[in-house]
Order: C-alpha cells, then sequence, then structure tokens
C-alpha cells in the first residue's frame, strides 16, 4: 500500500492556516489541480461523514468522505468513496502544526491506497507531482 506524506513550513501562526484550510469544500478556493467541489446532501464542510465531488482538470472524478475533523488538533482526514482512478481504499489527512522552533506552522498532508501493481508507480507521480507538489507550492507562496 503506496503511503506518501507532505510537508511544508510557512511564516504564519497555526491557527490563521487553520482557518483558510480547515473547509473541506474549499480545497477548489487553492488548488488548482481541484477546482471547485461540491458537498453532496445539504452537509456541512466541517460534518463528519460529508461528501464531497470534484472533476479535476484531466477529467478525474473524486468523491470523498470527511472521517474525522479537530478544530482542536487542527487537522481533518477523509476517504475516497468513489474515483475514476485505479485505486481503492484511499484515505488522506491535513494537518496544521506549530513549527519549532522559531514558530510558524507546518502543514503536513498525506495519503494512502491501495492499487494493481501496474499503477503503483503512475499513481504515486501523480500524487507527489500534480496533487502534493502542486498543493504544497501555492501554500507555501500563500503563506510566506
Amino acid at each position: 500500500m503506496p503511503e506518501l506524506s507532505t510537508s511544508v513550513t510557512v511564516a504564519a501562526q497555526p491557527d490563521a492556516v487553520w482557518a483558510f484550510l480547515r473547509d473541506f469544500n474549499g480545497v477548489g478556493d487553492w488548488h488548482p489541480a481541484m477546482p471547485s467541489s461540491v458537498i453532496e446532501e445539504g452537509c456541512e464542510p466541517d460534518e463528519v461523514g460529508a461528501v464531497r465531488r470534484y472533476a479535476m482538470p484531466d477529467g478525474t472524478l473524486l468523491r470523498e468522505r470527511l472521517t474525522a475533523f479537530s478544530d482542536d488538533d487542527r487537522r481533518y482526514s477523509y476517504a475516497i468513496v468513489e474515483t475514476t482512478l485505479p485505486l481503492r481504499e484511499g484515505s488522506g489527512t491535513i494537518a496544521v502544526d506549530t513549527a519549532p522552533p522559531g514558530g510558524g506552522a507546518t502543514i503536513t498532508w498525506s495519503v494512502s491506497f491501495l492499487c494493481p501493481p501496474e499503477a503503483e508507480r503512475h499513481l504515486e507521480d501523480f500524487m507527489r507531482n500534480v496533487v502534493f507538489g502542486t498543493g504544497m507550492v501555492v501554500l507555501g507562496a500563500r503563506f510566506q
């Protein structure tokens, strides 16, 4: 099972970074590869069980369910419930922590998933370059 993680440390207060990232439906506001999403069935974007749906510019479709959410811990987790990618049992977490020693915030994004062996390299590259790479560059620039 591929498990991937990336992080960026920014010169901003963790609570300010979390206030921006805590919106499970807000990924389209900052990630160019994940245009605006829609929360299904009128759920709130911080409601565990809420499902967001979006299509990436390449046509990839995703539906993800919020599985855990904590303002106190400044993190949320989600599970992929439907996708056109050749993967299953996908899950991810976005977390904001205080960056030692000089302050600031560390944003960490991690994912894991199962996939056919022949798709593993492609999906790892896709996650590293399109999802993580683009997302962390945008977040780093926003909070520097």
